[in-house]
């Protein structure tokens, strides 16, 4: 991993944008346990049982979050720096604490200096993350119904479905002490699925193929969001000709659903202005999700809102109600509805010939 910095000052906002390489990256550990049961009740036909387990460390996840950066333009003797120097937690820091001030060309020929403050660059950090698991199940048929009389003797039919349970351990926000939900291994579908109609007589192949996968995680976005890739399903048609031992001519067709590949967002750790976080028996929590409570007798009841608001030791207890949508690989009710982007390549036919010389 080549561990170089890219930081685009963007003079015409107040934050500015990059990415961090990472020379201090561990390769990727997985412990893997496999288990698969086959029977084979013809020549050419098969069905099998697979269970396969696998706990990995040190996986690979890039974090986008906001930092300050060191002010660096008078250090011309420097020759390198490491990404603590560079980058700044921000804690209410100044240009006078060392970091790199907001420089707008527009203000330029104004009458007197104005303190803008540090300036903000929104980092894309690659870093091993928490440990993580994929577990789960393959189911695969495949039978060739050779005992069909005739032209029917050349059907057959291949069937596969995997079951996919994969996820992480919940990463701690190193900007903002938030605590990310855990997430599914990137573009891991929780189920998936292939089916494969053949015929095959004399000089002719022809296959029709169903492909489908579920939703799968693309990854976060910054401290707030998570895009997933919606559902797919894609069919394919082939058909082969031999003509003689030398040529074949063949025709492909695919993506006969017109399929569209789509990315949506979902919220994680949302906050919502002026909405205080509360629990389903209307009661407020504090930052660690706990009950926020007085004392009456020998014990302690949830504190009501007129206590609190003529408390200041109480409303210093008080959190700003975060949205957590869920995840849609589980729960078909997550809103799908925000739409990140659409890639749209439309049907493809492909005409082939072979020739051996």
């Amino acid at each position: 991993m080549r561990p170089n910095t890219t930081i685009n000052e963007a003079i015409w906002s107040n934050q500015g944008w990059g990415g961090v390489g990472n020379s201090k990256l561990r390769p990727l550990i997985s412990t893997n346990l496999d288990l698969s049961f086959e029977w084979y009740f013809d020549e050419s036909s098969i069905f099998s049982v697979g269970l396969f387990n696998k706990d990995m460390t040190d996986r690979l996840e890039s974090l986008k979050e906001t930092y300050y950066w060191r002010d660096l333009r008078t250090d011309y003797r420097r020759e390198d720096i490491s990404i603590d120097e560079l980058l700044m937690i921000p804690n209410g820091q100044t240009p006078a604490d060392g970091c790199m001030p907001v420089r707008n060309t527009q203000w330029e020929n104004r009458d007197e200096a104005w303190d803008l403050g540090c300036h903000e660059v929104s980092v894309s950090v690659l870093k091993n993350g928490e440990k993580a698991h994929n577990r789960g199940v393959e189911l695969n048929f495949t039978d060739n119904f050779d005992s069909l009389p005739g032209v029917l003797s050349g059907l057959g039919v291949s069937m596969n479905y995997t079951f996919s349970d994969a996820g992480s351990k919940p990463e701690r926000s190193e900007v903002s002490g938030l605590i990310q939900p855990s997430v599914p291994s990137a573009w891991t579908p929780r189920h998936s699925s292939n089916s494969t109609l053949f015929w095959k007589y004399k000089d002719v192949e022809m296959r029709l193929a169903h492909r489908y996968n579920g939703v799968r995680f693309q990854g976060r976005v910054g401290d707030h969001g998570m895009v997933w890739a919606d559902q797919t399903h894609n069919v394919d048609f082939s058909v082969n000709y031999r003509v003689n031992s030398d040529i074949s001519v063949s025709l492909h067709a695919l993506n006969l659903t017109d399929q569209v590949t789509r990315s949506f967002y979902t919220a994680s750790n949302m906050p919502v202005p002026g909405r205080l976080s509360m629990n389903d028996d209307g009661h407020y929590l504090n930052e660690h999700g706990q009950v926020i409570s007085v004392v009456y007798g020998d014990g302690f009841i949830p504190a009501t809102e007129e206590q609190i608001m003529s408390t200041p030791e109480l409303q210093s207890q008080l959190t700003t109600h975060l949205i957590q949508e869920g995840n849609p690989m589980k729960d078909n009710g997550v809103d799908r509805s925000r739409t990140i982007g659409v890639n749209k390549t439309g049907r493809q036919y492909r005409l082939s010939v072979r020739v051996n010389f």
